[in-house]
């Protein structure tokens, strides 16, 4: 937990490589920051649309699950609390 980008691009280009069988582990967790008063991921020009598409775009996903972070939080240790991190390049 913690780190990584908070970019959409870089939340789409994991997804596929799960869906592509390059990472099994059993909790994968990925932040996005949105700026609450722009509604832009933070560090970005991506805005409402952009999530929007990338929401529909990730409901696609069987393996993909919405959560807070106590969510996942609980969801990793439940799963073992096995190490999991994943540096994005």
């Amino acid at each position: 937990m913690g780190g990584g980008t908070h970019q959409l691009n870089d939340a789409r280009v994991l997804a596929q490589a799960i869906a592509g069988g390059q990472y099994t582990y059993p909790v994968i967790s990925f932040t996005l920051m949105v700026s609450p008063t722009s509604l832009k991921i933070v560090n970005s020009n991506d805005g409402t649309t952009e999530i929007t598409a990338f929401v529909n775009e990730m409901n696609g996903y069987s393996f993909v699950r919405w959560a807070t972070i106590e969510e996942t939080a609980q969801a990793w240790v439940e799963a073992g609390g096995v190490p999991s991190r994943i540096e994005m390049e």
